[in-house]
This record gives C-alpha cells, sequence and structure tokens, in this order.
C-alpha cells in the first residue's frame, strides 16, 4: 500500500513523537535563556518572524535547526486569512488565551493537541482559572471553541469527526446553559430603559462626561465595543479597516464602523447621529483638545469603562456594553415582531440572539 505524504508524516511523527518533543524542549528552553523571545502585542496583527535557534543536545550529536513559537505562527496564518481586521485580531487574541491555557512547546505541539487531545483540551479550558477562583463564563468559553474550530477549518487541518465532535458537543452543552441562564436573568432582573440609564447617567456624571457622552452614543449607534473611532473632517478616503466619527460644520456628526465582530456578515454601516449628541461631541472635542486624525476616546477598552460606570450607578450583573444592547432589545420588546427584527439588524446579531440573549422570551 502506497502511503500519502501526510500519512508517512504522521507515521514518523507517531514513531518519534518523544524523541522529537525531547528536542523541541531543549530548543525552546535554549531559546528562553538567550533572551530572544520578545512578547508580541496583540492590539494590531503582527507580522510573523521565524526564530530560528541552533542548539546541541549533550546525548546526540544531531542538531536543531528552528522552532516556531505557537502564538507568532497564529499571527501569520490568521493575518493571511482574507477576513476584515477586526474579525483577525479578535481572533489573534482569542488564540493568545488558548494557548496561554493549552501551553504548547511550539507551533507543531499546538496543532497536535488541538487535532489529537481534544478532551483534554476541554478539560484544562474549561477549568482554567484566570484569577484564584475565577474560571471562564460561558459565552468566552463557546468563542474559544468556535475559534478552535474556526482555525482548523479555515487551513484545511484535518481532524477526525470523532475528535472534531468533541468540540461541537462543547457548544451544543454550552449554548443550552447559556441560553438558559440568559433566560434566567432576563426574567428575574430588573432590565432599566435606556431613557433611565441616560437620566441617572447625565445625574451622576455630569451633562458634559465621558461617561453620558459613550452612553447617549451607544444609545444612537447601537454597536458593540467599537468606538475605537478616529476624528476627521472629510469621510473621502478613508481606511477600509478602520472606524471613523466625521465632525464638520456642515453637517451632523457622522460614524463610519467598519471594523467590528460581526463585520463579516454584516459589512460597513453608518450612522448620522442626532442634533443634541452632535453638539455634545463639539464641546467634547474643544475641552479635550481632541486633533483631527486622533482616537476619539484615547483608550484602549471602552468596556472597562461601561463597567466602572454601571458599578457606580448600581446596575451590574447585566454585563457593560451588554447592558446597552439589553436595554436597546428591552425597550423594543413590546413592538411588533418585524420592528423587533430591525431593531436587531441595527444590533448587528442575528434575530435569534436578539430573542434568546436580549429579552424576555415571553414578550414574544
Amino acid at each position: 500500500m502506497v502511503l500519502s505524504v501526510n500519512e508517512r508524516v504522521k507515521r514518523n511523527y507517531d514513531a518519534n513523537r518523544a524523541k522529537i518533543l525531547e528536542r523541541k524542549r531543549a530548543a525552546y528552553a535554549a531559546k528562553k535563556l538567550k533572551n530572544i523571545e520578545e512578547e508580541k502585542p496583540l492590539e494590531s496583527v503582527t507580522k510573523f518572524v521565524e526564530v530560528m535557534v541552533e542548539h546541541e543536545l549533550p546525548s546526540t550529536s544531531e542538531t536543531i535547526s528552528f522552532v516556531i513559537d505557537p502564538l507568532e505562527r497564529v499571527i501569520e496564518l490568521i493575518t493571511g486569512l482574507d477576513i476584515s481586521e477586526g474579525n483577525k485580531i479578535f481572533r489573534i487574541n482569542n488564540f493568545k488565551t488558548i494557548i496561554n491555557i493549552l501551553k504548547p512547546i511550539d507551533y507543531d505541539d499546538l496543532i497536535f493537541k488541538l487535532n489529537k487531545q481534544p478532551n483534554k483540551n476541554i478539560k484544562l479550558i474549561n477549568n482554567f482559572e484566570y484569577k484564584p477562583g475565577k474560571k471562564y463564563a460561558e459565552n468566552t468559553l463557546i468563542s474559544f471553541y468556535k475559534n478552535i474550530l474556526f482555525f482548523l477549518d479555515k487551513l484545511n487541518i484535518t481532524i477526525k469527526d470523532e475528535k472534531k465532535n468533541k468540540y461541537l458537543d462543547q457548544l451544543e452543552l454550552l449554548g443550552v446553559v447559556t441560553a438558559h441562564k440568559n433566560q434566567l436573568k432576563n426574567n428575574t432582573s430588573q432590565i432599566p430603559s435606556f431613557a433611565d440609564y441616560l437620566k441617572k447617567c447625565k445625574e451622576t456624571f455630569g451633562p458634559s462626561s465621558r461617561e453620558y457622552l459613550i452612553a447617549l452614543m451607544y444609545s444612537e449607534i447601537k454597536c458593540r465595543d467599537d468606538l475605537q473611532m478616529i476624528l476627521v473632517r472629510d469621510p473621502i478616503k478613508l481606511s477600509k479597516e478602520k472606524n471613523y466619527i466625521v465632525v464638520n460644520d456642515y453637517s451632523n456628526a457622522n460614524v463610519i464602523i467598519n471594523n467590528y465582530k460581526t463585520s463579516d456578515k454584516y459589512g460597513l454601516y453608518s450612522v448620522e447621529l442626532s442634533e443634541e449628541l452632535t453638539i455634545l461631541i463639539k464641546s467634547y472635542i474643544l475641552e479635550h483638545k481632541i486633533e483631527n486624525g486622533h482616537l476619539f476616546f484615547n483608550v484602549k477598552n471602552i468596556s472597562m469603562i461601561v463597567s466602572r460606570m454601571n458599578k457606580k450607578l448600581c446596575v451590574e450583573g447585566l454585563g457593560s456594553i451588554n447592558l446597552f444592547r439589553k436595554m436597546i432589545a428591552s425597550d423594543a420588546k413590546e413592538l411588533p415582531l418585524k420592528q423587533q427584527l430591525n431593531i436587531s439588524k441595527q444590533l448587528k446579531h442575528s434575530f435569534k440572539t436578539h430573542t434568546q440573549n436580549y429579552i424576555v422570551n415571553e414578550s414574544i
């Protein structure tokens, strides 16, 4: 029987796995001792650099010619995919956590673990504590397993159905648990109206505060955590990979959102803001001396700001940015289904997600 190239590689790897892993561990240790591994920032997609390491083992004359850092290789591969920049950054940051949990010694070991050890991976991921006594929520675990399956599929990495089904089963189980928890929360929690939230926010932080401006912008834009916007005066010749807020003397402010979690499905969207909000935005620009071409909110994580806002406003336990989406959906729950469908499109998620995760099901 003539074996394919993949079969021959697999047979050789299986037969010499212990020896190969021993060499790789030694090379990896040598690399760390030489201080040649640098941490790569994940706020933007970085270019993969292949690290060449030569290390002579004390027990053999053979040498290791190179070791491929798993995260660097993942960055390179995801960067090369035909998906939006926002999607790339989301998946790379997601994989940073997966790699931190699974702790592969190199890229080949990462693929071996993902492909051959789903049960072990699931146990590690589900029980991982990012802080003492703190495990990841079900929605975060779902994103990990979806990302693993996405990675294996997009790179055409062969995985047996029985192994793949382990990840798929986890998605099914976690989906049921999440839906049940959301239903209980929506049925028992008091979700405020957005109008009440804005009133309390204005009273607590002030009408010209960053906090009130963020809440008011979300009430009109209805986007996810995507307020990493660059201030511009002219909407011409803008990058299709970034988000913008257009402010000039001729019209109301306008936001152009290219880069967000579900952009591959829903594409670019643009929202013209109200006159009231435009006046606040212009005052904020003058007060904080925001220059054209710079970030409007000069922070990396809007979600953390909103989380602190919600805590001070005593509306904890309903999410940060997610609370905004829940309030928008809840405010519309008495509307006819077609209008609720339109709201779900503005929120850039499916109507199924909308009804299951954001509003009380009984209202349908």
